[in-house]
């Protein structure tokens, strides 16, 4: 039972990294095409967004919280 339920969990968690790369190979060559040729730097722009997103993802509940308990 935890096999399965491991194997139900890791394949889904493997498709959307697959979707996810496949996709990030098809902006680089577009940009590649447009003009921007360093692969890297769309690395470095994912990073950045990454980077930004995740301390308003972990402090969003906690501000929306707030805000929702001052209304009542």
């Amino acid at each position: 039972m935890p096999a399965d339920t491991l194997l139900v969990f890791g394949f889904g968690n493997g498709c959307p990294d697959v979707s996810v790369n496949a996709h990030s190979v098809y902006v680089e060559k577009a940009w590649a095409v447009a003009g921007r040729a360093d692969p890297s730097a769309a690395g470095a722009d994912v990073s950045r967004v990454a980077g930004l997103g995740s301390p308003g993802m972990l402090s969003g509940p906690a501000v929306i919280g707030r805000l929702t308990l001052s209304w009542r």
